[in-house]
């Protein structure tokens, strides 16, 4: 980090703590609780939940075949599957947040 760029962030973290109202605090208080959300489930728990839905998946295909046994024939299939879910969820996640930033503007004026 260069020295300016410190000096900005420094800058930056002193008027948060001026903030006479208190607004900067209430602000970070609303949206902490959604950062550490996205980043657990996406950081942290993306893995478990992909390998978990590949895992459906994969017993499903087996079931499909007739076979009682995952393979890993099955076990590939379940693995493409989970991953073609991934995009769609990534795009229903961006509507959801394409919408609510709809919302912002009426929100202000309430304020």
């Amino acid at each position: 980090m260069t020295s300016s760029a410190r000096s900005a962030l420094l800058a930056r973290l002193r008027d948060f703590g001026r903030a006479q109202n208190g607004m900067a605090a209430v602000e970070f208080a609303m949206i902490l609780p959604f950062m550490l959300a996205m980043y657990l489930g996406g950081a942290s728990f993306g893995s478990v939940i992909t390998g978990n839905l590949s895992d459906r998946m994969a017993r499903a295909a087996a079931t499909a075949a007739g076979s009682s046994v995952i393979t890993e024939s099955a076990k590939a299939i379940g693995l493409q599957q989970a991953m073609f879910i991934i995009p769609v969820m990534a795009i229903a996640l961006a509507l959801v947040l394409y919408a609510g930033s709809r919302t912002i503007e009426g929100d202000m004026r309430k304020v």
